[in-house]
């Protein structure tokens, strides 16, 4: 599976591919844009079947962010990971399609895990 990870930090980047690869090896291979742009870029070069979404990119906050990817990736399972503890955002972010809403350190491997597996799931049902 091919997983785009869209996330300025490269160290919060790096801890989700070291999530991913715990729990799927090889089977999962995730590609990392720092940026909106390069991220968006990269979305209209390949195609990905699920999306890590940052919602606090340089040039970018909030649910803006998500609507732009959205728009491009039609259909992709996206599950948003940001640094924002915010109710109302994650709520209105599932209400836009996103699959989930995980605030930074607040999530473990198996939780991370389970959303995961329910969304691939889905792809195969």
């Amino acid at each position: 599976m091919k997983v785009l990870c869209i996330e300025d930090n490269r160290a919060d980047a790096f801890l989700l591919e070291e999530m991913l690869r715990i729990n799927y090896g090889e089977k999962m291979r995730l590609r990392w844009e720092g940026s909106l742009r390069e991220g968006l870029l990269r979305l209209l070069e390949s195609k990905f079947d699920m999306i890590f979404l940052d919602l606090g990119l340089g040039e970018s906050h909030g649910l803006d962010t998500f609507k732009s990817v959205a728009a491009i990736a039609k259909g992709t399972p996206i599950l948003v990971v940001s640094g924002l503890d915010d109710q109302d955002i994650a709520t209105k972010a599932v209400e836009l399609g996103a699959e989930g809403y995980f605030v930074k350190g607040g999530f473990t491997e198996s939780i991370l895990k389970s959303k995961v597996e329910a969304i691939l799931e889905k792809m195969n049902n």
